[in-house]
């Protein structure tokens, strides 16, 4: 039926129960809130082998975020992600059609900074591999 539909917050938790974080850390100094309108989280995964970095961007403006992760082992490099992103705080996939899109992006590190592109009204998960 097209009367089916799920939100942008849908798509997003959907995603991010399948999340490879295990281990939130906390970020020195970084205090989100609620209704923060972007919010970064950092975990480890499992086995701690990789960093975990969740973006989420409720704004309608593109922006860029940079992250001081020289703390960690992280050699420089590009590291991959995904993305999921609309056009607009209404958007919702039904059958017939998806606003919500999702693609795979990356970021890069150089030396120990990660500077990334934060698309607005997005959704990000990065897997940083740790040295």
């Amino acid at each position: 039926s097209s009367d089916l539909y799920l939100t942008a917050a849908g798509e997003m938790m959907s995603r991010f129960s399948h999340t490879k974080a295990a281990r939130t850390i906390v970020l020195e100094d970084y205090h989100p809130h609620r209704n923060d309108p972007v919010q970064v989280q950092l975990s480890e995964n499992e086995d701690g082998s990789a960093l975990v970095l969740n973006v989420l961007d409720r704004t309608e403006e593109d922006g860029e975020l940079s992250l001081d992760l020289s703390v960690f082992n992280i050699a420089d490099g590009e590291y991959g992600g995904s993305m999921l992103y609309a056009d607009s705080l209404l958007s919702m996939n039904t059958v017939n059609d998806r606003q919500i899109k999702e693609k795979d992006t990356a970021v890069t590190v150089k030396d120990g900074v990660i500077t990334l592109e934060v698309r607005k009204l997005s959704f990000t998960e990065y897997i940083i591999n740790r040295g």
